[in-house]
């Protein structure tokens, strides 16, 4: 069996198969005829008769600069790995050694499932019971001392362990050398597949495991704490990256996070990792990240709003990062320092935020931090957030508290913007509990004079601070038309008509 690799790429793409050598691709350089010594050809296979009239076995010969080998019944080989006591060579389908190349050949090794990987150098001859990793192309690789590529983990010894039936045996690996059929050897973070977590209780308070490989040498960091990318990790004697919460004795909601070093921690940083139990249980159980910002001391932030980088941030009292509509107890950001409701879009409506609003004297201190991935307070602007009945345009002001009034011609009640629907085309709306009133269009702009007509073909017309309602009626428009101009009658069909009489209400016009 044989499966072509590609040279110089992590993976090959195998190819199984036979292809049979034609007696005239060796004959170009053979002689053809009876021959006292050399190459002869009997039927489909060929032969090397020595002086003597011997057929040749178990050797080499060169023929045009290509070697080719001769079997143990002198037939030439092709297509298969031949060892010999300098070592271990390949004969292709033309019969010649293979140089510079990889070559997957079928052994019986329970190790490999049906092939294993070889290269073959300059000379022909497979690297062997390499001590250590050796470079192909760029990239670097192990061989046992049958010249089978060495894939997975590998202890100092140069073998192979086996962590599928025991994954604790990953302890003794130095290197990593990928899957089968890749085999070059990993540097840098790797994140261990099989469940170590509970084949060692060491570790079952960890959602993952990794290991980190030396760029130097692909050796695995044991016992020693590293600066990597410019923070410190701390790795145990089993290559473990340590990781965990640590809750500060003098404080029951103080923690820090101890898989940056031993003692030395990121400061002043974002931490992304799953709270603890104690921290919260709920996270903790269904292995949720969750983002965190350190203090100066390594200490994360707890209960309060956190400039960074330009954009505020508010943090629960185990300094979880906080996002969605939140209600604070204080109209500044800067002053915040607890939350007094926390909205769950999922669940709230539109009025149940007014009802909120109404029941604090028509102040409501509510605030917007983005989605759980980026936690930034929106300000100065509108976001459109879903609740449980519908998507709301919002306006939160430059303080991020939510727009409680009239901006550029809208009115935002609680910070949700008033508007007619679509198939309204306009609506009146109490502005806050005046007992005066805005008429909106679809895009919330308030209509501050003239006449309008709604979907019902009933029409709004404003004048001296009043706005009627007039309700449908083939004399409506004429109605509406004269009332927005302050006249008390108008002619339609040489008849006159009073036009209060075709007002069906009338309303305060907040001013």
């Amino acid at each position: 069996m044989i499966v072509n690799r590609n040279n110089g790429k992590n993976r090959w793409i195998p190819s199984i198969g036979k292809t049979v050598l034609a007696a005239g691709a060796i004959a170009t350089f053979m002689a053809t005829g009876a021959l006292a010594a050399g190459w002869q050809q009997e039927g489909e296979e060929w032969y090397y008769v020595d002086s003597d009239g011997n057929y040749v076995t178990d050797s080499w010969k060169v023929s045009d600069g290509k070697y080719y080998y001769l079997g143990s019944d002198g037939t030439l080989a092709k297509n298969t790995l031949i060892e010999d006591s300098n070592g271990y060579y390949y004969v292709g389908s033309d019969g010649a050694m293979v140089t510079n190349t990889w070559k997957a050949v079928t052994t019986d090794d329970d190790n490999y499932d049906g092939y294993a990987w070889y290269y073959f150098r300059d000379t022909g001859k497979a690297y062997t019971d390499t001590s250590t990793p050796v470079t192909i192309s760029g990239k670097k690789y192990m061989f046992d001392e049958e010249g089978k590529m060495l894939y997975g983990y590998v202890d100092e010894s140069g073998e192979m362990i086996d962590v599928s039936d025991d994954p604790q045996a990953v302890y003794e690996a130095v290197w990593y050398f990928g899957d089968k059929d890749s085999g070059a050897m990993v540097t840098g973070w790797h994140q261990y597949e099989e469940d170590l977590t509970t084949a060692d209780d060491t570790y079952e308070d960890y959602s993952t495991i990794w290991f980190y490989f030396k760029s130097e040498n692909g050796k695995k960091l044991t016992d020693t704490t590293k600066v990597i990318n410019s923070y410190r990790y701390t790795f145990d004697s089993n290559g473990v990256m340590i990781s965990g919460w640590d809750d500060d004795a003098s404080s029951s909601t103080t923690y820090r996070y101890s898989d940056l070093s031993s003692g030395s921690i990121k400061k002043n940083s974002w931490v992304q990792a799953i709270p603890s139990e104690e921290m919260n249980s709920t996270d903790y159980e269904d292995s949720t990240y969750r983002w965190f910002y350190t203090n100066s001391s390594g200490y994360v932030i707890t209960n309060q709003a956190k400039k960074i980088n330009s954009k505020w941030y508010y943090f629960n009292d185990c300094g979880i990062m906080q996002s969605g509509l939140l209600v604070l107890n204080s109209s500044s950001i800067s002053s915040c320092s607890s939350i007094v409701k926390d909205l769950d879009e999922d669940e709230i409506t539109a009025e149940d935020i007014y009802d909120l609003g109404d029941a604090n004297g028509g102040d409501l201190n509510l605030y917007y931090f983005g989605d759980e991935n980026s936690g930034a307070m929106k300000k100065d602007g509108t976001v459109n957030i879903t609740l449980s009945d519908d998507t709301y345009t919002f306006y939160f002001n430059a303080n991020g508290k939510a727009y409680n009034g009239i901006k550029s011609k809208k009115y935002y009640k609680y910070g949700i913007l008033q508007k007619a629907s679509s198939d309204e085309y306009y609506k009146l709306v109490e502005y806050g509990d005046t007992g005066s009133y805005l008429l909106v269009n679809t895009s919330g702009t308030v209509v501050s004079s003239g006449y309008v007509r709604d979907a019902d073909e009933n029409y709004y017309a404003i004048y001296d601070g009043k706005v009627a309602y007039i309700k449908s009626d083939d004399l409506a428009a004429k109605a509406a038309s004269a009332y927005k101009s302050g006249e008390e009658t108008f002619t339609y069909n040489s008849e006159t008509y009073e036009t209060e009489k075709y007002v069906t209400k009338e309303y305060t016009l907040y001013s």
